[in-house]
């Protein structure tokens, strides 16, 4: 009997970590591009440049951060001052190839940062093209 048990409680952990290991070819959560492209979108559009910084190539880190190094405590009372965040939406995917796409954003209330020393304007629509690349399985923004 209570080997039957060992057995019994040793199988059931085997499968629960087998069921928790990331298996390459298996498409985790918010891995898609239209998934990863509104993550960024929403991240990027509301000044959220920590989470931004994870969602663009190694070569775009730098961008992002001289942007987020632009932006002063002014800006930061101004954007929230406005109750809003923007709201963004993805308004269409051009596939390049397999690993590149032009993803087409569609951006409402948006406060854009203007030149150093400017406050922020509320934009009320904006549209935008991003390009992103397919990178160790990741679908990137390509900000350079």
């Amino acid at each position: 009997m209570k080997k039957r048990v060992f057995f019994y409680v040793g199988l059931l952990l085997f499968a629960g970590a087998v069921a928790g290991c990331d298996h390459p070819s298996s498409a985790k959560a918010g891995e898609s591009l239209e998934e990863r492209a509104e993550a960024f979108g929403d991240a990027w559009y509301n000044w959220h440049y920590a989470d931004v910084v994870k969602l663009v190539t190694p070569e775009s880190v730098n961008r992002v951060k001289m942007v987020a190094s632009n932006v002063t405590q002014e800006d930061l009372d101004a954007l929230n001052d406005y109750d809003d965040d923007a709201d963004v939406s993805i308004d269409g995917i051009q596939m390049e190839d397999d690993t590149v796409a032009i993803v087409r954003f569609d951006v409402d209330e948006y406060m854009s940062p203007k030149h150093f020393g400017e406050p922020p304007v509320l934009v009320e629509n904006l549209q935008q093209e991003v390009r992103f690349v397919r990178r160790a399985g990741k679908w990137l923004a390509d900000l350079i």
